[in-house]
């Protein structure tokens, strides 16, 4: 009798398919050094709820009712369809002995998927602020922290 192989869900973007927000693929030893000892099952949840490759990267939101999962550039709240493949999804693999997920993915990332804040800016909102107090400030977006400026109010004359 051959021996038991375990069984192991792995993000299908590592090894096995190019199907990464950005058409790409990670590429990595994994799947040649697993799978002459496992039974490997690749999953894209992102293509399972629908989204095709490439697509518009999809972020974690907080919002007050917890995590939202939206699609910045379209605006779409992809939670529902999301929450209710994964519950399907794990109910079918409930043989499974373990799991390797893409780490700081939206949809696969367990700890280190980056949640952005709740705010209208993330589905087009403008912000404006009109600023009365002469002097220089330096301004930092909450929502993306890379974009930041300084800026100098003076005093009308």
């Amino acid at each position: 009798m051959p021996p038991v192989r375990p069984i192991v869900v792995i993000s299908r973007c590592i090894d096995f398919d190019a199907c990464r927000y950005n058409g790409q693929v990670i590429r990595a030893s994994l799947r040649e050094e697993l799978e002459p000892h496992m039974e490997l099952r690749p999953i894209c949840p992102e293509l399972e709820i629908g989204l095709g490759v490439p697509r518009d990267p999809v972020r974690l939101v907080r919002s007050g009712a917890g995590a939202r999962m939206v699609q910045p550039s379209t605006g779409r709240d992809l939670t529902r369809a999301m929450e209710t493949f994964s519950r399907d999804y794990l109910d079918t693999v409930a043989d499974a002995d373990g799991f390797i997920l893409k780490s700081r993915s939206p949809s696969c990332g367990i700890r280190n998927a980056k949640r952005f804040h709740s705010d209208p800016a993330s589905v087009g909102y403008k912000f404006k602020r009109k600023l009365t107090v002469s002097g220089k400030y330096h301004i930092v977006c909450t929502l993306h922290e890379e974009m930041e400026m300084d800026i100098t109010v003076r005093k009308r004359r």
